[in-house]
């Protein structure tokens, strides 16, 4: 009877290395780098050309009635950090690229990066305090960079997509950002395709997208 269980269990152990060997390989670091900078340069109109990427993990995440929520029970899933780093060290550019198919599922920029114009800045200049800070305050700038979310979606991720819609999200900053705003917006095309876009006001430029493609 021990000799079956031994055999059983070495037949089970066989069966799981051939599953593995079978399975999706990873893309190479240099593939995930060149498809987040080509996403990144897609993205903002830049000419990135250098990048690192480190693999590692968080929580996987689904869109959910238009709010991004983690998939429950908790998994945890990889995903390359492709990172463009400034001359004194820091991240100017980020993307996440999925290892096994190279999808880009979430880019950013920092916001260091986006220059408003000089009548831009007297606006955020206008707001007050941080303390005196109140989101309720920004319902018709909120709108408007929801229009701006939809129209860089169209412009950039579906040029020929249709939209399904697009629901204005939260408005965030703290005393580091402040008096610059971040409005969310999620973007549903037609196409199935879902996106989180991050507007910083008063410049009214996206700074962070989460893409989730269509289920298949």
């Amino acid at each position: 009877m021990k000799r079956k269980i031994v055999l059983l269990a070495a037949i089970i152990l066989t069966f799981s290395l051939v599953i593995t060997a079978c399975g999706p390989k990873n893309i190479s670091a240099d593939e995930a780098v060149k498809a987040g900078l080509a996403t990144l340069n897609k993205a903002y109109g830049t000419s990135l050309t250098k990048a690192s990427a480190v693999l590692t993990q968080h929580p996987q995440t689904k869109v959910d009635q238009d709010k991004i929520v983690n998939v429950e029970p908790e998994k945890w899933v990889e995903y390359y950090s492709v990172s463009v780093n400034g001359e004194k060290g820091g991240a100017l550019y980020c993307a996440e690229v999925d290892p096994k198919t190279g999808a880009v599922g979430y880019f950013t920029r920092s916001v260091e990066l986006v220059v408003p114009t000089a009548e831009q800045e007297q606006k955020s200049a206008s707001i007050g305090t941080f303390e005196e800070y109140s989101a309720d305050r920004f319902t018709a700038e909120q709108k408007d960079a929801g229009n701006v979310a939809v129209q860089w979606v169209q412009e950039v991720m579906e040029p020929n997509g249709e939209l399904h819609h697009a629901t204005t999200q939260d408005i965030y900053t703290d005393r580091g950002l402040f008096p610059t705003l971040m409005m969310q917006t999620m973007v549903v095309m037609k196409s199935g395709n879902a996106y989180q876009v991050s507007i910083c006001w008063p410049a009214m430029q996206v700074v962070d997208v989460h893409c989730y493609p269509q289920k298949s």
